[in-house]
């Protein structure tokens, strides 16, 4: 150690080489800055006050963040949006999020809609919205008289629900939670479904009174946007009570109740193709894959 200290040469290089090692140090610490600090002036802070806007509307919903460089997500509710960072609380408690560090944010959140159709002598009007993250009723909208069929679209923006004594539609808009329309259709409508057809987006109503098929345009890109645009009445059958879509969204199956049959609806011409007997009072129907275990 005294040589070393004596000798200038070695002394020189092992301060050049202390010198180099604090200089990659110091360009690490400033790359870990750089990456979770507020962009400075240039193309990414656009990115970054879309970011915090997006995030300053949720406060206090329910949200999905992916981080940069991270493959798993994190859930919880947005506490407070802060200049450049988002306050989330769950399950890991309470975690401070720098907003440049999130990649995608996903505000979708998974609610039930349930219809409370009341009796005959007491009409029941009234929509619950359960929160599925907390099994809480969060909200209690108002609809029609006697709702009964209630179907969410492919984008989940919007709920509809059939009124059975009102012979009408409910339109929920599912960000606030209130009805935005009303739409008119036959008499006693019972179920509905909602698909993506070759046609376009389209909701089915089983109208159990008069045994017809009322189809609605539920496409916000159209002209006919929340309209009626046909009402199917050949070859339906006695008291048409539910609806369902195959997965492709070319065929819609409607159980007709007092006449223990299935009709099958064609999207594309909106007709009826066929009618299959089944069992006794058929009520109500699902479609979907069915998968074996491989």
């Amino acid at each position: 150690m005294a040589n070393e200290r004596n000798d200038p040469e070695k002394g020189a290089d092992k301060d050049k080489l202390y010198a180099d090692e604090i200089k990659i140090e110091a360009e690490k610490v400033e790359m870990k800055v750089e990456k979770f600090t507020v962009p400075s002036e240039s193309g990414s802070t656009n990115c970054f006050q879309d970011l915090r806007k997006k995030l300053k509307r949720l406060q206090g919903q329910f949200i999905s963040l992916t981080l940069l460089g991270c493959c798993d997500s994190i859930q919880g509710s947005v506490f407070r949006v802060d200049k450049g960072s988002v306050i989330l609380t769950g399950d890991f408690g309470t975690r401070m999020i720098p907003i440049c560090a999130i990649s995608s944010i996903d505000a979708c959140r998974v609610f039930a809609y349930v219809t409370n159709s009341g009796t005959l002598d007491n009409l029941g009007n009234t929509v619950s919205v359960i929160n599925t993250a907390t099994d809480t009723v969060v909200n209690t909208i108002t609809v029609g008289n006697a709702p009964n069929g209630v179907t969410i679209t492919p984008n989940g923006t919007r709920v509809y629900v059939a009124n059975q004594y009102d012979d009408t539609v409910s339109v929920i808009d599912t960000e606030s939670n209130t009805v935005i329309d009303t739409i008119q259709v036959v008499s006693l409508p019972f179920g509905i479904a909602i698909g993506n057809t070759p046609a376009g987006t389209r909701a089915y109503v089983a109208n159990s009174g008069d045994n017809s098929i009322s189809v609605i345009d539920v496409n916000p890109n159209s002209l006919t946007f929340n309209t009626v645009i046909t009402t199917i009445t050949k070859g339906v059958g006695n008291s048409p009570s539910d609806a369902d879509l195959t997965p492709d969204g070319r065929k819609v199956y409607v159980p007709n109740n007092l006449s223990n049959n299935v009709s099958v609806i064609n999207t594309i011409t909106n007709t009826i193709i066929t009618s299959i007997p089944v069992g006794n009072l058929p009520n109500a129907v699902a479609v979907g894959q069915v998968c074996s275990m491989i």
